[in-house]
């Protein structure tokens, strides 16, 4: 028989006993639900915003772009690069890859309403994996599974602002160097619109496709701007960049690899603090769940001291008595995981449902609060609050050890 176990259901039915106490119980265990509420809210949006822009970051710029320091620096293609070359060289490194597509990044002007506005013409090839464009991005048009000659993709934001249509064709104009009067004038037409949320994107691309470049610049087929390289290992970007700028055939032509995270380095700085945000959140919180279950365990433990002074009088010893108070701490922590889970359930459900709270892209990248759920997180975390919180109140009780029994049987009150 687990007498701890007995004695504690026994006190537990017994209401009126515990009348004192129960107001500060009750708080303790809304103290650990709220504990836990905050901190696995706090988990799911900061790594639910870490993916989200991640996802986005990589999704509209390639893992390693390689080109000439010229094209790198000033962000367009300003002279071609020789395709089979640059391939071989990185096959030499043997590097490994998923994906690896070649564009051309050039200056242009948009004409809509009879106003100009400046953007860069992006061409990309066959090979460029639209499909997690369309996942993310496109949100008027079909599915794209490429993008053909004469057809272009925008973002809704520029088309909004220059009174742009779906299947609207629209005229650019390109200038092939400086000393060009008259630019070259193309028509294409709009297949879809997109919105990635960073403005820097939106206001300045065009999707098109590659072979309308080389067209207008007089390219040929085994020239291209960049060479965009799709890293399976996210974790080995910054490795592959440090090797290709390395490699002989780089530094003798004056090429250079450069990556997305070093493109990015500000960005992916601010999200890494999230981590460190939730540590700090996920600390605090236990310490408040703690001491608050703490503060009602002995406000518990001075309300019953008489009956601790008995049992311990019939030979009950210190960790009998510890035990049947620490049910009672495990009680107020169960419970209050179990009503913090659920509220934070119903959040994430609601939220996912219904979109209901919303965030400012030019601050967050994302117009909706995201959400990431991971199964393993949110089970280790209720554990870490099952045992922190049991270890703390064992020590705690140690003060059980200093009630003696004849004097507490003894008193007059």
């Amino acid at each position: 028989m687990n007498l701890p176990y007995y004695i504690y259901k026994k006190l537990s039915r017994n209401k009126n006993k515990f009348s004192i106490s129960s107001r500060i119980i009750k708080i303790s265990t809304i103290s650990v639900s709220i504990g836990i509420l905050v901190t696995l809210i706090s988990f799911s949006v900061g790594k639910g915003l870490q993916k989200e822009i991640k996802d986005k970051i990589f999704s509209i710029q390639s893992d390693i772009i390689i080109s000439s320091y010229e094209n790198i620096e000033t962000g367009i293609s300003l002279n071609p690069i020789e395709r089979s070359k640059i391939l071989n060289s990185i096959k030499n490194e043997n590097l490994v890859y998923s994906n690896l597509f070649y564009s051309v990044d050039k200056p242009s002007l948009l004409l809509s309403n009879q106003d100009f506005e400046s953007i860069v013409f992006r061409g990309i090839d066959k090979n460029y994996d639209i499909n997690k464009f369309n996942e993310l991005f496109i949100k008027e048009g079909k599915v794209l599974s490429q993008i053909n000659k004469n057809e272009i993709l925008i973002s809704s934001s520029l088309a909004q602002r220059n009174d742009i249509n779906l299947n609207q064709e629209i005229r650019i104009f390109f200038n092939k160097d400086f000393n060009q009067n008259i630019p070259d004038v193309r028509s294409f037409k709009v297949i879809g619109f997109f919105r990635t949320e960073f403005s820097e994107f939106d206001n300045n691309i065009i999707l098109g496709n590659i072979e309308d470049i080389l067209d207008i610049y007089g390219w040929d087929a085994n020239q291209a701007g960049y060479l965009n390289i799709t890293v399976e290992n996210k974790d080995e970007i910054i490795s592959y960049q440090e090797t290709l700028n390395s490699s002989s055939y780089f530094i003798d032509n004056d090429l250079k690899a450069s990556s997305v995270l070093s493109k990015n380095e500000n960005i992916f700085n601010w999200i890494s603090i999230f981590d460190f945000n939730i540590i700090i959140i996920v600390s605090v919180m236990i310490i408040v769940a703690i001491v608050n279950i703490i503060i009602a365990l002995m406000v518990l433990i001075f309300e019953r001291n008489k009956m601790i002074g008995l049992l311990k009088s019939m030979g009950a010893n210190n960790n009998l008595v510890r035990k049947i108070f620490l049910y009672k701490g495990a009680e107020i922590i169960i419970k209050g995981l179990f009503y913090g889970n659920i509220i934070f359930f119903t959040i994430v459900f609601i939220q996912k449902e219904f979109n209901i709270i919303k965030l400012n892209p030019e601050d967050y990248y994302v117009d909706i609060l995201p959400f990431y759920m991971d199964s393993l997180f949110i089970v280790s975390l209720n554990s870490l609050f099952i045992f922190t919180s049991i270890i703390v109140l064992w020590l705690t009780f140690s003060i059980i050890a200093r009630i003696s029994p004849s004097k507490i049987i003894n008193s007059k009150s």
